[in-house]
């Protein structure tokens, strides 16, 4: 089952190795606490963990365009891919 949830600093390691191994894992942790500030710019941004089968295997991030519109990504590791 796939699902999607916020990020906690426990993923950080988990983050690192599937998306971000080029971070150092300080790194990886400050951005997590970013992401849940739930802004970015003076805009609402959200970012959440793809989940499948208890592994986190990407991330989802919105973010404000305006009142009216929202972004919306999808970034999956490479080995998780075409699944």
């Amino acid at each position: 089952m796939t699902e999607l949830r916020g990020f906690v600093l426990a993923d950080a390691a988990t983050v690192r190795a599937a998306l971000y191994p080029n971070m150092e894992l300080s790194q990886v942790r400050e951005m997590i606490g970013q992401w849940n500030a739930g802004f970015a710019g003076g805009r609402r941004f959200e970012m959440l963990a793809v989940v499948s089968d208890g592994c986190i295997v990407g991330a989802v991030s919105l973010y404000e365009q305006d009142a009216q519109s929202v972004s919306f990504g999808i970034e999956i590791a490479a080995n998780y891919r075409c699944r």
